[in-house]
């Protein structure tokens, strides 16, 4: 497995830059391994954490539980698209395969602004969408209009 992941996301050398982001993601769909690993349960039930670690050919995204780990790499050239979609309670970053496969996690709205501070200093272009900029829209409308009329 591990040759696998080297093949696969390459090799992390002893002094190179270590960009991760940790227990900022939860997962929630699209690697068969993780559901089987997890078998129905959710990080939190199981007491896990996800970290996303950059390498130089791709992510590794790791399930951390006490001092073991469990890992799932993909290759740059495999990502077609990476979307951060915000919304009210919670924002969903989803990772979309040139195989057309989508790869879920949910994180907290107030998180969103680590998660894109991270794929720019790693320089991985992701597309922002919100469900909820409508609503703000409205409400700087509604606000503004009131504090005019005192």
């Amino acid at each position: 497995m591990k040759k696998e992941l080297t093949d696969k996301v390459g090799k992390k050398f002893f002094l190179s830059d270590d960009y991760k982001l940790e227990a900022i993601l939860n997962y929630k769909s699209g690697i068969s391994t993780f559901d089987e690993y997890l078998n129905g349960k959710t990080l939190k039930q199981i007491h896990a954490v996800i970290h996303l670690i950059k390498y130089p050919k791709g992510l590794v995204f790791k399930i951390m539980k006490n001092f073991s780990s469990f890992a799932y790499g993909i290759a740059y050239s495999e990502i077609k698209r990476t979307l951060i979609f915000e919304k009210p309670s919670i924002t969903e970053l989803v990772i979309e395969t040139i195989d057309n496969k989508r790869i879920v996690f949910s994180l907290k709205t107030s998180n969103i602004f680590e998660v894109k501070h991270y794929f720019e200093k790693i320089h991985l272009k992701y597309d922002f969408e919100s469900s909820i900029t409508n609503n703000r829209q409205a409400f700087d409308t509604v606000y503004n209009s009131k504090k005019r009329k005192k």
